[in-house]
C-alpha cells in the first residue's frame, strides 16, 4: 500500500481536564523549537506583502495563524489566549487536530524545495479551506468559531496542529461516564493516554466528530493543494464523460434497438415521473436491468470509452498517491457514468414518445376530418340522384366514380403518412 501523502488526526478535551487550561495548545503551538524554519525563514519570498521588516522581529513573530491573520503578534496572543480561556468557562469544547505530510509528496509538488523551504501560504489557504468545510459539516456558528494553527518543523516530517473552540457551547448535550485522563510514557518513548472510568454519568456537549467529517476535511484540503495543477486534467475528464452521455440518441436506432427499447419501456412505470434512474433502480430492478443492458452495450461500441478509462485509471493513481490504498475511485466514477447514462436514456425514451403521441393527435384528427368530408361528398339522397339524372345525364356517374377515386387516393396517402412516422 502506498504511503499517503497527507494524514488527518483529530481529538477533543473537555472543560477542566488540563491542567494547562485550554490557552496552554497557544504555548505549545508557538514553541521556537518547533515552528523554526532555519534561513528560509528570513527570505524576502517567505514573507507576502512586505512584511518582511516587521515579522523579521522575533519578538512577535509567533508561528501562529489564523482564519483572518497570516502571522499573529505578541498582543493577538494575549486576546487568544484570553478567547480560549473565556470558552472554556463556557463549557465550550476544544477540538485539536494534527496534520502530516509525505515530505517526499510535497517535493513531487513543487510545496517543499530540497533546501527545506516550505511554500506556507499555499498550506495556509488549504487549511482555511478545510476549517470552512469543518465548520459546515459540523454546524458550528462561524461568528462563535475561533481557532488557530501553527505549522511545526521540529520532526521528519512537516505537519500542523489546529485548535478550535466555540465561544458559547452550540454542541447537542449527551450523557457519558466521568473519565479522569492519566499519561504515561510507552516503552519507545510515545506519550500514551489512559481514561479512568470513574464512575458517574453527566451531561457533556457531544465532541466526536463524524468520520464522514473529517474525510471530507481531509479532501477540501487535497484538492486546494492539487487543484490548479490538476485542473485541465479534470476537465478533460468531464469532457470526455459529457461527451459519452450526450452522444447516447434514439433517432439512429436500428432494429434489434428498437426491440430492446420496447421491452425497457414494457418495465417501466405507467407514471413517468417516476421515470429517473434513482427510482428506476430503486422500485424497478427489471427495468433497470434493462436500461444498464442497453447502455452497456452502447458503451462498448463507443469509440470516447477507451479514452475515457485511460484518463480515469491515471487519476486513480495519482489519488492512491494522495490518500493510500485503493480507493475505487475508478469504480466509482463508471458507477456515476452509469447512473447519467441512465437518466439520458429514460430522458431521450420520453422524448420520442411526446413526439409519437403528437404524431398519432395529428393523424387523429386527419383521419377524422377526412372520414367527415368523404361522408358529406358521397351521401345523396334518392330524391338528389334523380335530380342530378335529370340535369346530368351519364355525367352523373363518372362524377360518382371520381369522387370514390378521391376517396381511395386520400386514405391511401394517409395509410403512407402513418406507417413512414412509426405509427403502423
Amino acid at each position: 500500500m502506498a504511503t499517503p501523502a497527507f494524514v488527518l488526526k483529530s481529538e477533543f478535551e473537555l472543560p477542566g481536564t488540563n491542567a494547562k487550561g485550554y490557552a496552554g495548545i497557544v504555548d505549545y503551538m508557538t514553541d521556537k523549537e518547533k515552528v523554526k524554519k532555519g534561513e528560509a525563514y528570513n527570505t524576502p519570498d517567505y514573507f507576502p506583502e512586505g512584511i518582511l521588516s516587521y515579522m523579521a522581529d522575533e519578538k512577535k513573530a509567533s508561528g501562529l495563524f489564523t482564519k483572518e491573520k497570516d502571522f499573529v503578534d505578541k498582543n493577538s496572543i494575549r486576546e487568544l489566549k484570553e478567547s480560549y480561556q473565556q470558552a472554556e468557562k463556557n463549557g465550550s469544547l476544544q477540538w485539536k487536530f494534527v496534520g502530516s505530510f509525505d515530505n517526499e509528496w510535497l517535493k513531487e509538488n513543487q510545496i517543499l524545495d530540497s533546501d527545506g523551504a516550505v511554500q506556507e501560504q499555499t498550506l495556509k489557504k488549504a487549511v482555511r479551506v478545510m476549517m470552512e468545510r469543518l465548520i459546515k459539516e459540523e454546524k458550528f456558528i462561524p461568528s462563535q468559531t475561533i481557532w488557530a494553527a501553527s505549522f511545526h518543523h521540529n520532526t521528519d516530517n512537516l505537519h500542523f496542529h489546529i485548535s478550535l473552540v466555540e465561544k458559547e457551547n452550540s454542541r447537542e448535550l449527551v450523557k457519558r461516564r466521568q473519565k479522569k485522563i492519566e499519561k504515561s510514557l510507552s516503552p519507545t518513548g510515545m506519550q500514551m493516554r489512559f481514561y479512568l472510568d470513574q464512575g458517574a454519568e453527566s451531561l457533556q456537549p457531544k465532541g466526536k466528530l463524524k468520520q464522514a467529517t473529517l474525510e471530507k476535511m481531509k479532501s477540501s484540503f487535497l484538492n486546494e493543494l492539487t487543484r490548479s495543477s490538476r485542473k485541465q486534467f479534470l476537465e478533460k475528464q468531464t469532457t470526455l464523460r459529457d461527451h459519452l452521455v450526450h452522444e447516447l440518441q434514439l433517432p439512429q436506432e436500428t432494429l434489434a434497438q428498437k426491440r430492446e427499447l420496447f421491452r425497457i419501456l414494457q418495465a417501466l412505470p405507467e407514471d413517468k415521473k417516476k421515470w429517473q434512474y434513482k427510482t428506476i433502480s430503486r422500485e424497478h430492478p427489471i427495468a433497470k436491468e434493462r436500461i444498464d443492458s442497453y447502455t452497456q452495450r452502447y458503451l462498448h461500441n463507443s469509440g470516447n470509452k477507451e479514452a475515457f478509462q485511460h484518463v480515469l485509471e491515471e487519476e486513480a493513481r495519482f489519488r492512491e498517491r494522495l490518500y493510500g490504498g485503493n480507493h475505487n475511485y475508478k469504480e466509482n466514477q463508471m458507477a456515476d457514468l452509469e447512473y447519467r447514462l441512465g437518466n439520458r436514456l429514460l430522458k431521450e425514451l420520453k422524448v420520442q414518445l411526446e413526439e409519437k403521441n403528437k404524431l398519432r393527435s395529428v393523424s387523429r384528427i386527419l383521419q377524422k376530418n377526412q372520414k367527415e368530408d368523404v361522408t358529406s361528398e358521397i351521401h345523396f339522397t334518392l330524391r338528389d340522384r334523380r335530380r342530378l339524372d335529370r340535369a346530368m345525364g351519364d355525367t352523373y356517374q363518372k362524377k360518382v366514380n371520381l369522387l370514390y377515386y378521391e376517396q381511395t387516393e386520400r386514405e391511401a396517402e394517409y395509410v403512407r403518412h402513418r406507417q413512414e412516422y412509426g405509427l403502423e
